[in-house]
């Protein structure tokens, strides 16, 4: 409830699922972060949209291809894979989010 905006949220596993192997465990793990801010009149100050879309750009960038970006412990990194950003769902008319959802496929190390 502290939180000022604009605001990124890392949401919990959305899917996990494997490409394993008969000798190899290789988990498959989608994550959705969303980046919310607060809508106002167009060009306004308050107005966070642009603000929004570009750190949803960057946090695409940052993930997109990068194996290197996230570095979960037990596993090497096969590769990631950024979508988005697309609008996400909001409560009101006044927020403002978009949305990057993540594919990230893994490689238990033995």
């Amino acid at each position: 409830q502290d939180a000022s905006d604009p605001m990124v949220l890392i949401n919990p596993p959305l899917a996990l699922t494997d490409a394993d192997g008969l000798t190899s465990d290789r988990p498959i793990a989608q994550h959705d972060i969303v980046v919310y801010g607060q809508k106002g009149a167009p060009g306004s100050s308050g107005d966070q949209t642009r603000d929004v879309e570009m750190a949803a750009f960057l946090l695409r960038d940052h993930f997109h291809r990068n194996r290197f970006s996230v570095q979960p412990s037990g596993f090497h990194v096969i590769d990631v894979r950024a979508t988005g950003p697309v609008a996400a769902p909001v409560d009101d008319e006044e927020t403002v989010a978009r949305l990057v959802s993540l594919t990230v496929r893994l490689r238990r190390i033995p």
